[in-house]
């Protein structure tokens, strides 16, 4: 439970290919780099998001998470 967020970052393709088949919401949005994910997408901001993106390390970056009002 929490707040809903529109949230972006960039991760690797080997990192986010699941993302392409299994996405975060139904509002993702995916921009493919040559080598990585640009993705988008609306969530519910909590400490299980933050711990999934941790999980990532380095393959994961440009995190930003914005509050929708």
């Amino acid at each position: 439970e929490g707040e809903k967020c529109q949230l972006q970052f960039s991760i690797t393709k080997t990192a986010g290919f699941h993302l392409l088949e299994t996405p975060l919401s139904q509002a993702q949005d995916v921009e493919e780099h040559e080598d990585h994910f640009k993705i988008s997408a609306t969530v519910i901001q909590s400490k299980q998001l933050e711990r999934w993106l941790k999980g990532f390390g380095e393959q994961v970056w440009n995190i930003n998470i914005n509050s929708i009002s």
